[in-house]
């Protein structure tokens, strides 16, 4: 005679599934779980930080081995990462080195184009007024969309910028 099921003392145990995992000898038990995300991993992944961290995070980096590969100290890669602070544009060339990608819409408006070859190229406004030959002034009136460069102009501005369009 059987005694009946009783849930504390019974376990019923299914055949191991075909999954990577941990098995017990001489059981049918196969535990497997995929491993939980870093706890200082981003939930979600909208700004420049938020992308630093993650690619840090992928590769078990520390704060300090990102700021050497970019070129500043693990403090400034702490204040990205929470937000705290903007990178400047001077150090997005390498930020965008590190994450192997580009963390920003290059943009379908000239205005936004502009701003995106600024950024790629680690360019002040300033910086690229000089090479565009205008003033300071000319682009931040384009990159503010609040002017449009006559057409030969233009022309010749969406020259430069299309090497990363």
């Amino acid at each position: 005679m059987t005694a009946p099921f009783h849930p504390a003392y019974d376990i019923t145990v299914a055949p191991a599934l075909p999954i990577l995992g941990v098995s017990y000898p001489f059981t049918n038990i196969t535990l497997s779980a995929q491993k939980p995300p870093h706890p200082a991993y981003p939930d979600v992944i909208s700004t420049i930080g938020d992308h630093i961290r993650k690619r840090r995070l992928d590769l078990e980096l520390l704060q300090k081995d990102v700021g050497e590969r970019i070129g500043v100290d693990s403090d400034t890669v702490m204040h990205w990462e929470l937000n705290r602070r903007a990178p400047k544009i001077q150090y997005v060339p390498k930020i965008i080195r590190f994450l192997g990608y580009v963390p920003f819409s290059m943009g379908e408006s000239f205005p936004e184009k502009l701003k995106a070859y600024r950024k790629l190229r680690g360019l002040t406004q300033q910086q690229l007024a000089d090479v565009l030959g205008v003033v300071l002034l000319t682009v931040q009136t384009w990159e503010a969309g609040i002017h449009q460069p006559m057409p030969k102009t233009r022309e010749r501005v969406e020259g430069v910028i299309a090497v990363v369009s």
